[in-house]
């Protein structure tokens, strides 16, 4: 629904206002209270309400993609649908030049076959509310809009079975789209004199340019809920042989049933902040900034059990795409593959010639990534007093435009990662199994056209503050029990079937791929890297003692030219031991 009804208004208004002029008494105003009585009226019309409100209501709106068995779909399990639902969608226009716009109960869901409406199925996304506002004022220097989207947490439940019926889906939404291409090409159409002549597409905004481009998005989180089939005594991976399973005792949600395992992590909250300006006088700006909340996530070995089971569906996915690719492929079906190594030629050589003031122009670019502290946790309990933990303080990620007389347009980004640390900790001791702590990790890229005299490249510059990693040999056996817990057997068998001879049709792509990368123009970069301070620490008990070794202001650098000539230099100040 698609309503403009911004011409009827001004027309409304300019007919009350002819209206009331005739009511006046015959005797003309003076000149000077004329143009006093526009300039009220110009200034008072932004602040007087419209005279239209609008409002539109629509309840318990549901869309299902059927998905039918074919021999595109594959594998063994029944095809479920794809169900997209709401509960209400309110549209309002209740102020002049601003349109609201709520949606409640926002359910994306994979559900099977007949089941009942609006039920919410295990494997599904809900969003209780999100609001969306669009401000739109017209002036003498152009348009502004004022964008604003506000969503509460979102709601996800996954059942740890999810990978098979999911790529079924895709694979019937990709059948769909080719059997729509393959049918556009087949559609007659009659062209007429004008058509053919292609006209420019108007602007939405008239005359006027966009002056001012606002937007403001806020949402907070969502919290994941993951639930799977609890494994048998016989063969669960997850315990020694005189530990018994603690799977009844849910500690990730206590609602889940005695037949399952769940658990559940929370994502953080995300805003973002973009502001365009395109002022008559000055340059172009785009400024933009994400910013992501603090969170902090504790999983239990529940989990284990469950990334298995995620593992073996993704494993059947990936057997029924190696029996689909083992049929003889069409000419078609050649002739995309070519395609697409044709256009990776492309974008290999585009890398060396490009231009950001080709894509932005003038526009003047700042952007930044923020993220909060960040911490997550692995815990063996109740199998095991061994506790595992990860945390990152501050990220702050920022690009810009720089624009030099000389050089021309370049892109400049920086990147800033503050006290990383990560640790095995017995729960009854003091000192941790295994430690590491970096304080920050500075970089800075940008295009080399400032170092080489306007040649394509990229140079970084990369600073590691002090880094110290320490390891307790005398616990060792707890940093063993816990990859026995968290790395089981089977994630840690790397054994595959032997590979399968390639046929020739393989060869001659591999081939084929070669010869373009090494006919592919090299792309030269100069890179530089300073570890101020790399320790080690090791504790190997009362008999044996400590021993460290310690390596003070390591740096290399590395530069490669486009003539595939590369420098490479390594330098220590000072190695103890």
């Amino acid at each position: 629904l698609d309503l403009d009804l911004s011409k009827e208004v001004e027309y409304l208004r300019r007919l009350r206002h002819s209206r009331a002029k005739r009511h006046k008494s015959v005797s003309l105003p003076a000149p000077d209270s004329i143009k006093e009585e526009e300039e009220t009226a110009v200034g008072t019309s932004s602040a007087r309400p419209a005279l239209l409100d609008f409002s539109l209501d629509l309840r318990k709106i549901r869309i299902v993609w059927v998905v039918i068995r074919n021999r595109l779909i594959g594998s063994d399990q029944k095809p479920q649908d794809l169900e997209v639902s709401f509960s209400r969608v309110h549209l309002a226009i209740k102020k002049q030049n601003e349109v609201r716009l709520s949606i409640q109960d926002l359910q994306v869901q994979v559900v099977p076959k007949k089941s009942k409406a609006f039920e919410r199925s295990e494997n599904s996304a809900l969003l209780p509310e999100v609001v969306f506002t669009v401000r739109y004022d017209s002036g003498k220097d152009g348009v502004r809009i004022a964008c604003q989207a506000a969503g509460q947490a979102l709601d996800i439940r996954l059942d740890s079975g999810f990978v098979v019926p999911v790529s079924m889906l895709q694979k019937s939404i990709s059948a769909a789209i080719d059997q729509y291409r393959a049918a556009k090409l087949n559609w007659q159409t009659d062209a007429t004199p004008d058509d053919s002549k292609s006209t420019p597409r108007a602007s939405p905004f008239g005359d006027k340019r966009l002056a001012s481009l606002q937007a403001d998005i806020n949402f907070k989180g969502a919290l994941f809920y993951i639930k799977g089939d609890a494994p048998t005594q016989s063969n669960t991976p997850l315990r020694p042989a005189h530990v018994e399973l603690p799977y009844k005792r849910n500690r990730a949600n206590s609602h889940a049933s005695q037949d399952n395992i769940a658990t559940s992590l929370r994502a953080p909250g995300i805003a973002i902040k973009v502001e365009y300006s395109n002022a008559p006088e000055k340059e172009q700006t785009l400024n933009g900034e994400i910013k992501v909340d603090a969170s902090s996530n504790t999983v239990y070995p529940e989990l284990v059990p469950i990334i298995l089971q995620i593992t073996h569906g993704v494993k059947e996915v990936v057997r029924c795409g190696e029996e689909e690719r083992k049929t003889p492929s069409t000419p078609k079906i050649a002739q995309e593959q070519a395609l697409k190594l044709q256009r990776l030629r492309g974008e290999d050589d585009s890398l060396l010639t490009s231009d950001p003031s080709q894509l932005l122009g003038q526009m003047k670019l700042n952007l930044g990534l923020r993220i909060c502290k960040q911490e997550f946790g692995l815990s063996c309990q109740p199998l095991a007093r061994v506790n595992a933990k990860s945390q990152i303080e501050d990220i702050y990620i920022t690009m810009s435009t720089i624009n030099s007389h000389q050089f021309g347009h370049f892109f400049a980004l920086s990147a800033t990662v503050t006290k990383l640390g990560a640790s095995v900790q017995h729960v009854y001791s003091r000192e941790s199994t295994f430690s590491f702590d970096m304080e920050s990790i500075s970089m800075s890229l940008m295009n080399s056209r400032h170092l080489t005299g306007g040649s394509s490249g990229v140079s970084m510059v990369l600073k590691v503050s002090p880094t110290r990693t320490a390891l307790n040999v005398r616990q060792i056996q707890d940093l063993l029990l816990f990859r026995e817990i968290w790395f089981p057997p089977e994630l840690r068998d790397t054994s595959e079937t032997p590979a399968e001879p390639l046929s020739q049709e393989s060869d001659k792509m591999v081939v084929q791929r070669y010869q373009q990368v090494s006919a592919a123009a090299a792309f030269p970069w100069n890179a530089t890297v300073a570890v101020a301070e790399l320790a080690v620490d090791l504790d190997l008990g009362q008999s044996i003692g400590k021993s460290s070794l310690s390596i003070k202001n390591l740096w290399a650098s590395s530069k490669k030219s486009s003539t595939c000539k590369q420098d490479l230099c390594i330098g220590v100040d000072e190695v103890s031991i």
